[in-house]
């Protein structure tokens, strides 16, 4: 069945690979592993979510840590495993230090620590083909509070 709600990475999976997106959005199969570069991109935006959510002052190391240890464990998405291509302990730890950085950098920016951060979805119909489909794209805006 085709989908009826389609996301952009649902349209970006068909691009990408028409027989991926079979797999995944029609036939609905789990995928064999997952890519620890798309796991990082997960914990890095969990973060910033908890920079403005909870605690501007978290320690970005632990905070990393501990938030892949969700993704690894505790996440809807744990039974699938994370494909680590080497040393599993030496690369969490380089992908730690590069989101140290990352939250530092952003951190060290001043409008970032006022910013209001929206989350925008925008729903639309397409048809395509013989299917109607419901169309969300969704764009995560940063404006920075003024008085």
């Amino acid at each position: 069945m085709f989908p009826t709600v389609l996301h952009q990475s649902t349209i970006k999976d068909y691009c990408f690979c028409p027989k991926l997106f079979q797999y995944r959005h029609i036939d609905n199969l789990p995928p064999a592993f997952r890519n620890p570069s798309a796991v990082n991109g997960i914990v890095i935006h969990a973060l910033l979510r908890k920079l403005h959510t909870e605690n501007w002052h978290l320690d970005p190391r632990q905070a990393y840590l501990d938030q892949l240890y969700y993704e690894e464990n505790r996440s809807e998405e744990a039974c699938i495993p994370i494909y680590w291509k080497g040393d599993r302990d030496a690369e969490r730890e380089k992908l730690a230090d590069e989101a140290v950085s990352i939250i530092e950098g952003y951190r060290s920016k001043d409008g970032n620590r006022d910013a209001r951060v929206l989350l925008v979805e925008a729903s639309f119909m397409v048809k395509m083909d013989r299917f109607k489909c419901l169309m969300v794209a969704s764009r995560c805006f940063a404006f920075p509070l003024t008085t």
